[in-house]
């Protein structure tokens, strides 16, 4: 999706509540109403590959809007905002650099983070202005001091390095977090996941399946450096959600070899 189709989706969202006739977008982005009707299609494409619950209503002679679910919206957003981080050559860069950063629990010096990325001091100092200007924009920031290191909300950093890492590639175990094997990754994350659709009785799409094991890398490693959410609401469980709630504590705890924190699992459910 390039920058257009994005002005357009934003034009979309922001008259969700009423149609619009294809020569209004037209004009708001200076361009062919055949232009208009392929980013469309596009859009809509966009949309179901990435599971939102929207659709784009189209009626003759009155035009088209968006009808989409409550909160479904600042979901399309934020994957919007993630989309620009690919397109953007200006945060090539970046993808190295967040990569070692979020698995490092210690600042990092510009020197050392610029020998792992291939790059040099000057051209990082240069390129973290563009970095700390997008990664305000989901609440995270990087601490400068003796080095750099990221820090926010574990939750937001969490789900940004979700989005970020699978949206960046069509199979999320092709960037490896550890020296272990890509088999050695596979296996443990699509194990959990399995046994843990098994006795839940419930199923995964292809595409949850492999979110939800991206995100099981992403957390128990950035549980190793003792990085945990440490606020979940503490909504009282009922007798099934607490089964449910041990069911995972065990589950966890026979893949991984360590003990997840209660925080963690109410965050899971």
């Amino acid at each position: 999706m390039n920058t257009r189709q994005k002005k357009l989706v934003y034009l979309l969202l922001a008259n969700q509540r009423k149609y619009e006739v294809i020569d209004y977008y037209r004009k708001k982005l200076l361009c062919s109403e055949k232009t208009i009707r392929n980013d469309l299609k596009i859009i809509q494409e966009f949309i179901k590959r990435h599971h939102i619950k929207a659709a784009l209503d189209k009626v003759p002679g009155r035009g088209v809007r968006l009808i989409i679910e409550d909160e479904e919206d600042e979901h399309l957003a934020y994957l919007l905002d993630i989309y620009r981080l690919q397109i953007d050559s200006r945060y090539s860069l970046f993808h190295d650099a967040f990569y070692i950063l979020l698995f490092r629990n210690k600042p990092i010096p510009i020197p050392e983070l610029a020998e792992l990325t291939y790059s040099n001091s000057t051209t990082l100092k240069h390129e973290i202005k563009h970095w700390e200007t997008l990664l305000n924009n989901f609440s995270i920031t990087l601490d400068k001091h003796k080095g750099i290191k990221v820090i926010g909300d574990e939750k937001k950093i969490r789900l940004f390095a979700l989005y970020y890492f699978f949206g960046f590639s069509n199979n999320a175990f092709s960037y490896e977090f550890t020296r272990s094997s890509q088999a050695q990754i596979d296996h443990i994350h699509q194990s959990f996941v399995t046994q843990l659709s098994i006795k839940l009785n419930i199923s995964f799409t292809s595409n949850a399946f492999l979110h939800f094991a991206m995100y099981l890398k992403i957390m128990t490693e950035r549980l190793k450096l003792k990085y945990s959410i440490q606020d979940c609401n503490q909504i009282p469980l009922d007798e099934y959600q607490r089964e449910n709630f041990h069911l995972i504590q065990d589950l966890f705890s026979s893949h991984y070899k360590i003990c997840i924190p209660e925080t963690e699992c109410l965050f899971l459910l």
